[in-house]
């Protein structure tokens, strides 16, 4: 049985200055014993998939398992916070006081790069830019903009902090090298990107991911996955697809979250999205506080005309990439279906394919799945007709929406229509912890 409320000993009012591995093991360590056993991160784990039944305990089980073996150098079956800290500690050291901290770029088209990052209380919000390194003839100023929100049991794990926007003027194709800061001590390291993917230039390399946390889901590790494939070949985007640090880790409903979890994800995410260009996609984890976090730490509007965060569009190479929202409303004549029925006409144009011609449809909320949270049914790299048990002597699947969530049917009756009408290549979702994909898909049956 969960507990009512978590507490977690260590307090954690702001960003940067603060350990975050301690309270992060924490949330691992059900029973406060100063180990972390499968057995604590099988109930976190119950916890986060909110409907569980014997079949998806069996698969959390064995998902346990492989979490503990993460973190479990001596392979003695437990975690210590040692052990814990030398794996993940060097991505939420602390930094010195009002150190920026939390950096990531979003892209704005050809000629606009944005940058983010978090401070304790900073006012000032300065960027400076340049094409060689430590010479930056360029300074954008910004903004700053703090929210209330992760408090609702424990204001000392409320958020705190302030997040700081400015923008950076480009030229595509150019290497540019940065830091931010207040403009007068206070200042990052410095970071680089180059942005070589202007609408119609190819080919382009899209890291996508989803339902990414720190420790629970292993985001940590996903990140480091990230960064050795923006190694090996460039990356010139990443798209996380919702649930994206489970602030509501270990919280009892979904009304409260801790807001050092997100500062301990954007920490882990740093490295990479310090350098590559990111998308945010809104899912159900993000909903705490009337989706405080993922309105302030993010800055996606990208002059689509879209609902900032929520639903917008934009071009990589030659991708266009449309970002729906699947907590509100695809209705027709809702706010969301109208602009996106605008949006994928104005995509599927032919001048707009002649630029873009890869259409992509991005939403936390999948159309079609077949698993059911148990994630032994589907396992990573098996190419399932969204699962279909194929019919003898024809093409047709028996491609079922998942039995226990009418929203599929919902989400399949009110959207799917539009995909087929406006050609669109392939949606890209989450929130199922598993991987599939599917043969083409129209109406039900694989074409």
């Amino acid at each position: 049985m969960l507990p009512a409320v978590l507490v977690v000993s260590t307090t954690v009012a702001a960003s940067a200055g603060v350990p975050l591995a301690r309270p992060l093991f924490e949330l691992l360590d059900r029973d406060a014993d100063g180990l972390v056993t499968a057995g604590d991160m099988l109930e976190l784990m119950v916890a986060l998939d909110h409907t569980p039944n014997q079949a998806m305990a069996h698969s959390a089980l064995r998902r346990a398992s492989e979490g503990i073996g993460y973190f479990d150098e001596d392979r003695d079956g437990v975690v210590s916070f040692e052990e814990f800290e030398r794996a993940i500690g060097p991505r939420v050291a602390p930094r010195a006081p009002d150190s920026p901290t939390e950096v990531h770029i979003v892209n704005h088209g050809a000629q606009a790069m944005s940058v983010q990052w978090t401070t304790q209380s900073a006012n000032g919000t300065v960027v400076q830019y340049g094409r060689e390194p430590g010479n930056y003839s360029e300074t954008a100023e910004g903004f700053w903009a703090t929210y209330r929100a992760g408090d609702l049991y424990n204001t000392s794990l409320g958020f705190h902090g302030r997040i700081h926007t400015a923008r950076m003027r480009i030229e595509d194709g150019a290497q540019y090298y940065y830091r931010v800061g207040d403009g007068a001590e206070a200042w990052s390291a410095e970071h680089s990107f180059q942005l070589t993917h202007a609408a119609g230039a190819g080919p382009s390399r899209i890291a996508w991911g989803g339902d990414m946390g720190t420790v629970i889901p292993a985001g940590w590790k996903v990140a480091r996955q990230m960064e050795a494939a923006h190694a090996a070949s460039p990356l010139h985007a990443a798209v996380i697809v919702g649930d994206i640090a489970y602030g509501t880790i270990g919280v009892p409903t979904m009304r409260d979250e801790f807001e050092f979890v997100w500062d301990a994800w954007f920490r882990i995410i740093e490295p990479l999205a310090s350098q590559v260009p990111m998308a945010a996609v809104v899912g159900n984890h993000e909903s705490p506080f009337d989706y405080s976090a993922f309105r302030t730490r993010f800055d996606m509007d990208q002059g689509s005309g879209g609902r900032k965060n929520f639903w917008y569009a934009f071009s990589i190479g030659r991708v266009r990439v449309v970002v729906i929202s699947t907590e509100h409303s695809l209705e027709e004549g809702s706010a969301q279906r109208s602009w996106l029925d605008a949006e994928l006409a104005q995509s599927d144009a032919a001048a707009a394919r002649a630029l873009t011609p890869w259409l992509v449809v991005t939403a936390h909320f999948p159309m079609y799945c077949t698993d059911t949270f148990d994630a032994d049914r589907a396992r990573a790299g098996a190419l399932i007709q969204v699962q279909c048990s194929a019919r003898a002597g024809t093409r047709q699947a028996l491609c079922r929406v998942a039995p226990h969530d009418p929203a599929f049917l919902m989400r399949q009756v009110q959207l799917e229509p539009a995909l087929l009408a406006y050609h669109v290549d392939v949606m890209i979702a989450g929130h199922h912890h598993v991987y599939e994909r599917s043969a083409p898909m129209a109406n039900g049956s694989a074409v």
